[in-house]
């Protein structure tokens, strides 16, 4: 999710200098917003199901060296990484080969995350998927308050620029926050 998060930062960094890039300008607020709205429902989701977690072997190869007290269902960090992942995916255009490749590279590595929550006996698949679940639930709800945001402040391209600076340097303390935890 970190580098998922630093990749968006550069991404943003690169806008304001690649005229082409330009037109993915208005997706990062609500990349964050839909990354902090899948991270809070999913969070408060795994406090009120309380699934026990796997703690079998996967065939022979792996197992579980430790159990881990909190909740499984719904994963955090398939809805986590999807919540930054699949707005972008989704939204942002095919105009030029850089978004495509960032699209490509961006939803690899989350869907390596959700991946790995299984492979690493932390959570079953149905976790994984109702974390995802989550994740694409909540763009809309994202997509909505981004809208009403940018409406009500009137944005302009001067305006999402002072904008997205902003948001870049969010992502990157986002990015550290999250590979250091």
């Amino acid at each position: 999710m970190g580098i998922i998060s630093m990749l968006f930062s550069i991404l943003i960094f690169l806008s304001f200098q690649k005229k082409q890039l330009e037109h993915n300008s208005v997706l990062f607020m609500f990349i964050i917003f839909s990354f902090a709205l899948g991270s809070i429902a999913g969070d408060l989701m795994k406090e009120m199901v309380e699934r026990a977690r796997p703690a079998s072997e996967l065939a022979g190869v792996l197992s579980q060296t430790e159990i881990s007290g909190t909740s499984s269902f719904p994963s955090g960090h398939a809805a986590k990484s999807m919540g930054l992942a699949l707005p972008f995916v989704i939204m942002a255009s095919n105009k030029d080969v850089i978004t495509k490749i960032f699209k490509v590279i961006v939803l690899l590595l989350a869907t390596l995350v959700c991946c790995s929550r299984i492979a690493l006996q932390k959570h079953y698949l149905s976790d994984v998927l109702a974390g995802i679940s989550v994740a694409l639930f909540f763009i809309v709800i994202a997509v909505s308050i981004a809208n009403n945001i940018y409406k009500r402040r009137n944005m302009n391209e001067s305006k999402l620029a002072k904008l997205n600076k902003k948001l870049g340097f969010v992502f990157i303390g986002l990015a550290f926050f999250l590979i250091y935890i």
